[in-house]
């Protein structure tokens, strides 16, 4: 009798995401993240983000971090040996000197530079010049102890500065606007992001890249690999809010070429029921041109300001869009779990599942895929669910997993996966494997182990070092004999099935 394979034939990571910063209106996030919807350290800060995005300086600093920290980039809780602020500065500080000789001088050469040499003015009259001169200004603007502690450089003095100098300044410039960005930033219990500085610093590679660096988290050893991203379109979220520094169009783009080189990548449009399109077709007709240009599926985030049921401004145009979905059978991937991205509105609770069981009473067929599965024990103060640590008390009771498994088992084209279930990367899988088995036994139309799939929501902070000691924890449950039979369904099939791939 031949033995049994130890691993899938195959693993779709359902969930990732290769956006950049630049696809994001992070002034509009970061101010969110201080709980206001406006800021004065928020534009030059964002715009400082956005020139630092797809620069050889970032390219630097990550192959820098590979030589010095390689297992924390890619081993879980391995981050917090990385002081992302400081590898922020010393992007910028390449930047700043990039353009000023053939290459990038080294320090005697940085320090025989004059006030008055071409380079120093090269250096005054940049682009990164401008922004932290305005960064500068933020920085006096907010306050705090640091204000006085390092009095702004006026640009008197800047003229009188040699290019040694200048760097300096800008070092402590992007510093300390980062740093009191940091002390700023309002502590929200639903939020996934502890360290914005380590988030900023993974979104400032260019999407092929990100692309790369996915493929190289999970590492070798594995069996063949297929990646679903999400795309995201945060823009409409923030009403009079600034845009993404690219517009939909070039974001779009971007992903079209990236899925037309790999593959391997099946792509997910960002639906917004806010959106439309200059052509005369409208909202449809931007939908109709992302499936046109390779995209499998929408993604619908709740959380940024629209119910999938009722909702009290966008219901018509929700319901048109299911209704589209299921004429092109086009599949849906929403947001689903307590926790995640929100403005200062905090409409995360529009992720509830309730509202899907409503939605599907009267769209059966709909073709979904409940995001993270509903989540674990969520928010860490005052939880509305338990999800996927549930005990057996707690199981039913207005649990988002539990729902999940229900409309799962219900309804012919549901589908969950489980990305982002943080707290399993301590390593203690038993409440997830108890309601795991909860859920298999689950007797309705349909069983619960053909609907659900892995996932992991990478760049997501808590995954971007963690990608391959979070498929780790999967691959080894499924080796166990009780879940055996199922791991090419988990692994893979589930997913082709949604996404309806070959199989």
């Amino acid at each position: 009798m031949a033995a049994a394979q130890d691993k899938p034939v195959r693993v779709v990571d359902l969930h990732t995401h290769l956006f950049n910063a630049r696809h994001l209106p992070l002034e509009s996030i970061i101010a969110g993240a201080m709980g206001a919807w406006s800021s004065p350290l928020a534009r030059p800060l964002a715009k400082l983000l956005y020139l630092l995005t797809e620069t050889t300086g970032e390219q630097a600093e990550f192959s820098r971090l590979q030589q010095l920290h390689l297992h924390s980039l890619h081993d879980h809780g391995g981050h917090e040996q990385i002081d992302y602020i400081a590898s922020i500065c010393n992007v910028a500080s390449h930047e700043f000197q990039v353009g000023i000789a053939a290459g990038l001088p080294d320090a005697d050469g940085l320090a025989a530079l004059t006030a008055d040499s071409p380079q120093a003015d090269a250096m005054r009259g940049s682009d990164l010049m401008a922004i932290l001169r305005e960064l500068e200004q933020a920085i006096s603007a907010t306050g705090g102890p640091d204000t006085a502690a390092a009095p702004s450089t006026d640009s008197l003095v800047q003229e009188l500065m040699a290019p040694a100098g200048l760097v300096d300044w800008a070092r402590s410039t992007v510093k300390r606007a980062l740093e009191r960005f940091m002390a700023l930033v309002v502590r929200d219990p639903t939020s996934t992001i502890g360290n914005y500085a380590e988030f900023f610093f993974t979104l400032l590679g260019s999407e092929e890249t990100i692309f790369q660096r996915l493929q190289v988290a999970y590492g070798e050893s594995l069996p063949s690999m297929e990646y679903a991203h999400l795309m995201m379109d945060m823009e409409l979220a923030y009403p009079g809010g600034p845009m993404a520094n690219y517009h939909l169009s070039k974001r779009t783009g971007n992903m079209v070429k990236l899925q037309k080189k790999f593959p391997e990548l099946h792509g997910f449009f960002a639906f917004d029921p806010r959106r439309d399109d200059p052509n005369p077709r409208g909202w449809k007709g931007l939908l109709e041109s992302a499936l046109k240009d390779g995209f499998i599926g929408f993604k619908f985030y709740p959380a940024m300001g629209y119910k999938p049921h009722g909702d009290a401004v966008h219901a018509r145009r929700i319901n048109e869009f299911y209704d589209f979905c299921l004429e092109h059978d086009t599949p849906i991937f929403a947001h689903c779990t307590p926790v995640g991205f929100q403005t200062p509105r905090k409409e995360g609770a529009f992720a509830n599942p309730e509202y899907w069981a409503d939605v599907l009473s009267s769209r059966k067929e709909l073709r979904l895929c409940l995001g993270h599965a509903g989540g674990q024990r969520a928010p860490r103060e005052r939880p509305v669910s338990a999800g996927w640590d549930a005990e057996e008390v707690e199981w039913k009771k207005g649990n988002y997993a539990w729902q999940v498994v229900d409309l799962c088992v219900r309804y012919p084209n549901v589908y969950c996966e489980i990305g982002h279930l943080e707290g399993l990367l301590g390593g203690d899988m038993s409440d997830f494997e108890r309601n795991l088995r909860r859920a298999r036994d689950t007797q309705m139309d349909y069983g619960f182990m053909s609907k659900v799939a892995y996932g992991s929501d990478w760049h997501m902070q808590a995954m971007v070092n963690s990608a391959r000691s979070y498929l780790d924890l999967f691959l080894k449950l499924f080796e166990k004999e009780e879940w055996r039979e199922h791991r090419e369904r988990f692994f893979w099939q589930n997913a082709h099935a949604y996404m309806r791939l070959p199989r």
